[in-house]
């Protein structure tokens, strides 16, 4: 990525960053349980983009680090969690279709 500016930069975090925290919102167990249809909070990116595979593995990986900051029990569990549904949800092929980047 040659002509990469810095306005690009702030705008690919900017969206890994929501990516990351509506799917934390949509998957953790504590808001399940008292969420109600409206109550969703979600972070809605400036612009529709596709993420590079590297950008994924990135995303995942943190969120893996920031589960293994708390200590072994329930919180530290459902942050596994969230790793986890990240890794299936980059293993459906019409979602990576859709959100990925084709870098020839």
């Amino acid at each position: 990525m040659g002509g990469c500016d810095a306005v690009c930069c702030a705008c690919d975090v900017y969206a890994v960053e929501a990516l990351a925290a509506n799917v934390i919102a949509t998957y953790s167990r504590s808001r399940r349980k008292r969420r109600t249809p409206d109550s969703t909070p979600t972070v809605v990116p400036r612009v529709e983009r596709l993420y590079s595979p590297d950008e994924l593995t990135e995303l995942r990986r943190n969120v893996l680090r920031y589960a293994r900051t708390f200590p072994p029990g329930e919180e530290r569990n459902q942050h596994l969690q969230v790793a986890v549904s990240l890794r299936a949800l980059f293993k459906n092929q019409q979602w990576r279709r859709d959100h990925v980047r084709n870098d020839s």
